[in-house]
C-alpha cells in the first residue's frame, strides 16, 4: 500500500489550497473507482485530469492549454467538448497525475487492490483517450463550442442512488482555467457543475445551464446535445433548451442552438 498527504486549510473548505495533485503510484493502471471509494470521506470523490491541446516541444511551441476533464462514477466530461475520443477510461495509468480535492488533513491510501491488468495505456499528456466502457447509464452531454474556438462540456446523469443535493463520488464542480466556459448549476445550490447527477428521470426535470465568456463582443455560441445513452438514445426521450433571454424553445433532436451574446 502506498500512503500520500493531502494539504487541507483548516475551517476553509472552498481553499484553492485544498486542491491536491497525486499520481498513480504503480507500474501498472489503477481503477479509478475503486480510489475514489476507497478514500471516500478524505477526498470530494472527483478526479480531475488536466491535458494539453499541443505538445511542448520546448523551443518555438509552447503547451496550448485544453483544460481539464472531470470524472466521477457518474461519468466523465471530455477535454474539451470534442467527443468520445476524449473521454477518460476509468482507468489511471503508471505515473499519471491528477488533481482531487481533500475534505481535510489525512493520507490517501493507494492499494494493490485497485490495481488492473492491461489499461495501462491511456495517459494524459496530448492525444492519448479512450472511451470508458460500462453499463448503460440514463444520461447526456452537453457541448459549448463559440466561434472562437473554445468548448467545454456538461454530463448529466440520472442514477437512483444519487439525488438533487451534491452527491460526493457522483457530482463534480468545474475545475477550469479557461474564461469561456459553460457549467450546470446545483438545484436550491450556486456550486457550479461540471458533472451533474441526478435522482432517476422523470420527463418533467429541469436542469439549469449558465455560461462565462471573454469579454469579446459578438462571441457566437452554441449547445448541443451528445453521447445520449439510455433513455435519451435515439431521441426516444426528447431534451429541450429554454433560453431565458429570448423565451426560446429549441428541441435538440432538430440540432445544436446558436446564438450571439
Amino acid at each position: 500500500d502506498v500512503t500520500v498527504p493531502v494539504s487541507f486549510v483548516s475551517g476553509n473548505s472552498t481553499s484553492a489550497r485544498n486542491n491536491n495533485l497525486l499520481a498513480n503510484p504503480y507500474p501498472s493502471a489503477i481503477d479509478a473507482d475503486k480510489f475514489l471509494t476507497e478514500n471516500s470521506g478524505l477526498l470530494d470523490g472527483v478526479i480531475y485530469f488536466w491535458k494539453a491541446q499541443t505538445t511542448n516541444d520546448g523551443a518555438a511551441q509552447l503547451y496550448t492549454n485544453a483544460d481539464y476533464i472531470a470524472y466521477t462514477k457518474a461519468g466523465t466530461t471530455a477535454v474539451s467538448g470534442t467527443g468520445t475520443d476524449n473521454t477518460f477510461s476509468g482507468k489511471i495509468a503508471s505515473g499519471q497525475g491528477f488533481k482531487v480535492k481533500a475534505l481535510g488533513t489525512g493520507n490517501a491510501l493507494f492499494t494493490n487492490c485497485m490495481r488492473v491488468v492491461g489499461s495501462n495505456s491511456q495517459f494524459y499528456r496530448i492525444n492519448d483517450f479512450a472511451t470508458k466502457t460500462s453499463e448503460t447509464v440514463d444520461r447526456f452531454k452537453v457541448n459549448l463550442q463559440t466561434s472562437t474556438g473554445i468548448a467545454n462540456q456538461v454530463l448529466v446523469a440520472y442514477l437512483p442512488q444519487t439525488t438533487l443535493a451534491y452527491d460526493y463520488m457522483y457530482d463534480a464542480e468545474l475545475f477550469s482555467v479557461s474564461p469561456t466556459k459553460m457549467y450546470s448549476v446545483l438545484d436550491n445550490d450556486t456550486k457550479k457543475l461540471a458533472i451533474n447527477a441526478r435522482p432517476s428521470f422523470e420527463n418533467t426535470d429541469e436542469v439549469t445551464i449558465g455560461f462565462t465568456k471573454e469579454t469579446a463582443a459578438n462571441t457566437q455560441m452554441s449547445f448541443n446535445i451528445v453521447e445520449k445513452e439510455g433513455l435519451f438514445d435515439s431521441n426516444q426521450t426528447p431534451i429541450y433548451l429554454h433560453d431565458n433571454q429570448l423565451n426560446v424553445y429549441h428541441d435538440f433532436a432538430t440540432g445544436m442552438y446558436t446564438f450571439t451574446t
